[in-house]
């Protein structure tokens, strides 16, 4: 029951990331932590996207933006990911649950009401130079990637504004997500804060894959933003299972 259920949420979440282009273990995650345990899912996720980024990488590596892919990486590692691994270090599994939930509601429900106002801004924002405070998502993002796979929001909060184009954009996110869950998985493993289940990787690989496959299917044949609503709906209502278990 436990692998049917996991792989209903892998397909889930790697099925809006084919429909959205991101989101895969921000919602794997916000699921799978009602039933299971970070360091059991977790590398599962950073694996995953380690092999899509791989692939995306490959096709369009001449679209990375190397210079913003650098920054980020700089503040992520030097920082973001030090700080993620504190605090992972130093407070109990409840308190990290309830940092997570907190983060994933405020998130969940600025996008969900810039979706209802169909706040959708086409215009090109990425000739804006990014400010000092900027710099603290990608911090964050290094944070939370770390601590729970989740770095997705932050590091796209300040490459959005920075990179020109969206091809770029998708580019440079998986070219740091390749490098930075690398480094990730590689700590983890060696520190034995976690270890891959090869086995449950492999039960899981048919939902990845089908999840993936089917969402870029119909990416052009749903109305995104009805979509994005209930995406971001379902979020809202995990984090607030996630913090109730932390009462």
């Amino acid at each position: 029951m436990f692998i049917v259920a996991m792989s209903a949420i892998i397909f889930a979440g790697f099925f809006i990331q084919g429909v959205t282009g991101f989101g895969a273990t921000l919602f794997v995650m916000s699921i799978a932590l009602l039933i299971t345990q970070r360091e059991l899912v977790m590398p599962i996720c950073l694996l995953y996207t380690l092999f899509q980024s791989f692939t995306i990488v490959y096709k369009n590596y001449k679209n990375v933006n190397v210079k913003h892919l650098l920054i980020s990486l700089s503040f992520a590692i030097i920082a973001g990911v030090p700080a993620g691994n504190y605090l992972i270090e130093h407070i109990n599994d409840r308190t990290a649950k309830a940092v997570f939930a907190v983060f994933l509601l405020a998130y969940s429900i600025i996008s969900l009401l810039g979706r209802l106002k169909n706040d959708v801004k086409e215009a090109d924002e990425s000739s804006k130079s990014p400010n000092t405070g900027s710099y603290l998502f990608l911090i964050a993002s290094g944070c939370f990637q770390f601590m729970y796979g989740v770095g997705g929001p932050a590091l796209v909060t300040y490459l959005s504004r920075v990179v020109p184009h969206k091809d770029t954009l998708r580019t440079t996110i998986c070219a740091y997500w390749l490098i930075l869950n690398s480094i990730i998985l590689l700590y983890g493993v060696t520190q034995h804060s976690f270890t891959i289940e090869i086995k449950l990787a492999l039960l899981l690989m048919p939902g990845f894959l089908l999840g993936g496959a089917l969402g870029s299917y119909v990416a052009w044949r749903i109305n995104q933003r009805y979509f994005m609503i209930f995406v971001f709906s379902v979020l809202s209502l995990s984090s607030l299972l996630i913090l109730s278990q932390t009462l």
